[in-house]
């Protein structure tokens, strides 16, 4: 945007100084009004070389002193409204800028609630999620299962019991024949050897005796073969039996382990969530703190900053109207200087009420919800209201420098920037409306401040 010097303002009104106190200075006490008009242009003049205390204390002498000039009437009076506006605009600078570095100092702590806003998210978030785990029904499933397990397990021992007794009855019935066919032989043995002391009829009879008894064991031998056979088939089933009941114990300590587990992570998730919702309350309360901090701040520094630096600047644009009593052109440009200025502040005015909100909004509607959130978006509808009230003073008071650009009666060449300016003024209005798509940043001073000045918004 096209800047706007007054250069040429301030070297009339020091002009129209001079000659005013040239004018009075025979004129007895109207000479000391002269020479004190001459004596604040010269420190107003100064003020760059000094320090930025320097520069509070010279515009605050100055102001007090041009007040008292102001209040009487004729040239003095116009002389020391313009120079009014001159020191009232460099005073409400100084001002300014305190209010925006005080603000600039607050970018870390938004910035620290919006990080401790979404920790507070990620760790609700994890609590709940953790509080959510319930395997009851999983668990449940478990334990019916190793129910069931353990059923077929015992199931299984009772048939290795039962195959079990028949074993042992086949064993015992394979021993009792053994030994009775054990027995028959040796009764077969010991009639063949008394056999020899007996007649030939008696040794024929004791044959065919001998020799039944040798049948009969030897039916009783196939027949404790046959059992130890049936034994030997009834084995390989037992073994299996005694395998599926290994397996079905081991499946059903496996199954009880998994429900301890289920149980045990259960109780480990409860604990974390316990422990995570607590960090998330401190955390809120940091939050809570934080906001606190940001409000008071804003309230007792930067606020009242403000407050002084828009009163300072219409000051300016009030002596600036009155100094056109003296020379109307260089008055309307000073007073269309002191309404940029003005605009500018009631700008970044609305700019910081706007950041503020912001955050506000953004902890308003933090997922999950921050306990706070119903006072931080009632906090932020009150920012938002004064950000759009201060932001339509802002566009108003830059038509009105338009205005009195306009009408401030430049001639020649000059006139051309003017007009520039002025549309440029306006056309910022506009955005500040919304009228346009264009960013609505606080255009940069087009004067040099004592003592510097800084980024941001109060």
């Amino acid at each position: 945007m096209p800047g706007l010097r007054f250069d040429s303002a301030r070297t009339r009104w020091s002009a129209a100084m001079v000659c005013t106190a040239c004018l009075l200075a025979g004129c007895g006490g109207r000479g000391e009004d002269a020479e004190a008009l001459e004596e604040s242009s010269r420190h107003l003049a100064a003020v760059g070389a000094g320090t930025y205390t320097d520069a509070q204390y010279t515009y605050a002498s100055v102001s007090q002193e041009l007040s008292r000039l102001e209040k009487g009437s004729g040239t003095i009076s116009g002389v020391a409204s313009g120079l009014l506006a001159q020191s009232a605009q460099g005073e409400g600078s100084l001002v300014l800028g305190e209010a925006m570095l005080a603000d600039r100092s607050l970018f870390d702590e938004i910035n620290d609630a919006r990080a401790l806003a979404l920790r507070y998210a990620a760790l609700t978030t994890t609590s709940t999620s953790l509080s959510s785990f319930d395997p009851s029904d999983d668990i449940a499933q478990v334990t019916q299962e190793a129910e069931a397990l353990a059923q077929q397990a015992e199931k299984r021992r009772g048939d290795r019991a039962r195959l079990a007794e028949e074993i042992g009855r086949l064993e015992d019935r394979a021993g009792s024949l053994a030994s009775e066919a054990t027995a028959k032989r040796e009764k077969a043995a010991q009639m063949k050897l008394s056999a020899a002391s007996l007649s030939a009829i008696e040794a024929a009879r004791m044959s065919r005796e001998i020799r039944s008894i040798t049948r009969e064991a030897d039916a009783l031998d196939l027949e404790v073969n046959r059992l130890r056979g049936q034994i030997e088939m009834l084995h390989p089933r037992l073994d299996e039996i005694n395998g599926d009941i290994e397996k079905l114990d081991e499946q059903h300590q496996l199954a009880l382990a998994f429900a301890d587990e289920l149980r045990q992570k259960q109780q480990n998730r409860r604990e974390r969530a316990v422990r995570l919702r607590a960090e998330a309350a401190g955390i809120a309360e940091q939050v809570r703190a934080l906001v606190g901090s940001i409000a008071t701040q804003r309230e007792n520094e930067i606020i009242p900053a403000s407050d002084k630096a828009i009163a300072s600047f219409e000051r300016a644009v009030r002596a600036g109207g009155k100094a056109g009593r003296v020379d109307r052109v260089s008055a309307q440009l000073s007073k269309a200087a002191a309404q940029r200025r003005l605009a500018e502040a009631l700008h970044l005015r609305s700019q910081g009420f706007a950041r503020f909100a912001s955050l506000l909004d953004e902890l308003a509607s933090n997922t999950p919800p921050l306990p706070e959130s119903d006072e931080y978006a009632a906090m932020a509808g009150k920012q938002h209201a004064e950000a759009d009230e201060t932001l339509e003073k802002a566009a108003d008071m830059y038509e009105q420098a338009a205005s009195t650009l306009r009408s401030s009666g430049v001639r020649g060449a000059e006139r051309e920037q003017i007009e520039s300016v002025a549309d440029a003024f306006e056309a910022l209005a506009g955005r500040l409306r919304g009228e346009s798509e264009q960013p609505t940043e606080a255009p940069e001073s087009s004067e040099e401040t004592p003592g510097g000045e800084a980024d941001g918004g109060p």
